[in-house]
């Protein structure tokens, strides 16, 4: 039997709150990019991005969709999904049984390329009901890749699996902190608004990230919608002279979500910014009870170093009919192909520029 959908072109208050209503039940762990405020904001910021939204409501889920035109193809994904300054997770509200029911009856898409998160097992089960609809063709794989540790139920204990010089290095930034050296804080509500300027400009100092205006304020205008929002946070290590490090973070079902981070390279006190920022971020959390702690996609090497592993997110790819399987198919490969030839031109210029 199918589930009764409709599907909007725009928001409305009535769907965000019916949005944040289907968030707030228990057991649904969601990220950030999840919530209708990010969403939202997201569409409004990035508006060339995408041609139509189409977000597919019933009772019991919302779906959060774009279309965008890719190789002459009408392309469904996440809002936030792709281009722009890209959610870590993005997704619906609910459950995803009825996706697929409402996108057979709406005609307005040629391929679905949709990515989950690692924490939700719903790539199966969209696969199992693809199954009922022989003329969709699909693919499966790894779509990106996050590094996660696991909360022990002491601060103790997670010391205890770090390499020695990790573990030597965050006892002495945490005697550093307790000794009032630095500060270690977590701001909510408004509080954060004026804490994120620091995080954004110690973010552009290193990467790509937010080195537009309109992605930085993207950012800001995010979480001023958000603040009401009690999941969300940002965590700060400073001092009377600044603030180092700062990262973004949301938490929902005793998982802890690292979003966005603005870290300097220079000594602060004797300590690594990053690594005691966040070395202080584990010993709350593990105080509030949390279970893990999830850096999003990236596998830089300082999340495995405090005892984090590494865990695949995947990425389901189906087409209305063959022309457009093979079509879309066609055009990742060469987009493919010509990313790997620019990322070999590239490594083969800096070896020599080196010599």
């Amino acid at each position: 039997m199918k589930t009764n959908h409709t599907i909007q072109a725009s928001f409305s208050p009535d769907l965000i709150g019916a949005w944040n209503e289907i968030l707030s039940k228990e057991g649904h762990c969601h990220d950030l990019g999840q919530t209708p405020e990010w969403c939202f904001q997201w569409s409004e910021t990035y508006s060339n991005v995408w041609k139509r939204l189409a977000l597919v409501e019933s009772s019991e889920s919302i779906f959060p969709l774009m279309i965008r035109k890719e190789a002459g193809l009408r392309v469904l994904s996440w809002i936030g999904q792709r281009g722009g300054m890209m959610s870590d997770y993005s997704g619906g509200a609910g459950e995803f049984g009825g996706l697929l029911d409402a996108l057979v009856d709406f005609d307005g898409w040629d391929v679905a390329n949709l990515q989950f998160p690692h924490w939700q097992q719903e790539t199966g089960g969209l696969l199992k009901a693809l199954l009922r609809y022989e003329k969709f063709l699909w693919r499966v794989d790894v779509s990106d890749q996050s590094v996660v540790i696991d909360l022990p139920a002491s601060f103790d204990e997670w010391l205890a699996v770090l390499a020695r010089t990790p573990r030597t290095q965050s006892k002495r930034y945490a005697r550093k902190v307790d000794e009032g050296i630095a500060r270690f804080e977590i701001l909510t509500g408004e509080e954060m608004i004026p804490a994120v300027d620091a995080l954004i400009a110690n973010n552009q100092t290193r990467w790509d990230v937010l080195r537009l205006k309109k992605d930085a304020d993207f950012l800001r205008k995010s979480v001023c919608d958000l603040q009401h929002n009690t999941r969300l946070f940002l965590a700060r290590l400073s001092d009377d002279s600044g603030c180092p490090a700062a990262c973004l973070g949301y938490v929902s079902e005793r998982s802890v979500f690292i979003h966005t981070a603005g870290i300097q390279r220079e000594d602060f006190h004797g300590m690594a910014p990053g690594v005691a920022m966040y070395t202080l971020l584990v010993r709350e959390m593990i105080r509030r009870n949390m279970r893990v702690i999830d850096f999003c996609p990236g596998l830089e090497e300082y999340k495995f170093r405090l005892g984090g592993h590494w865990v695949p997110g995947h990425r389901l790819m189906f087409a209305r009919n063959r022309r457009a399987y093979c079509q879309y198919r066609c055009a990742e490969s060469v987009v493919g192909f010509y990313h790997s030839c620019r990322n070999l031109a590239g490594r083969i210029y800096h070896e020599r520029k080196g010599r």
